[in-house]
């Protein structure tokens, strides 16, 4: 498996993001199950942009994968 635990996954790996007011914004519609005779809870989170559907093993690794969309890039600095 992928560093996320992911079950499928479709598209690009930073889909979500759009740029609004000088700021980075994600929406997901985040889904949570368990099957019958499973005791792990699986997840889906599918994307209000692009309507990417991601599919986790597990919702540590929907938080991972949450954590790691929220992670603050160090401005560039430009040459001059």
């Amino acid at each position: 498996m992928n560093q996320y635990n992911r079950v499928t996954i479709a598209g690009p790996y930073r889909a979500g993001v759009a740029r609004s007011s000088g700021g980075t914004y994600h929406s997901y519609l985040v889904r949570l199950w368990q099957d019958e005779e499973q005791t792990t809870w699986r997840a889906l989170a599918q994307s209000v942009q692009s309507g990417e559907t991601l599919h986790f093993a597990d919702v540590e690794s929907l938080f991972a994968f949450l954590r790691a969309q929220t992670v603050c890039e160090p401005p560039t600095v430009g040459n001059s």
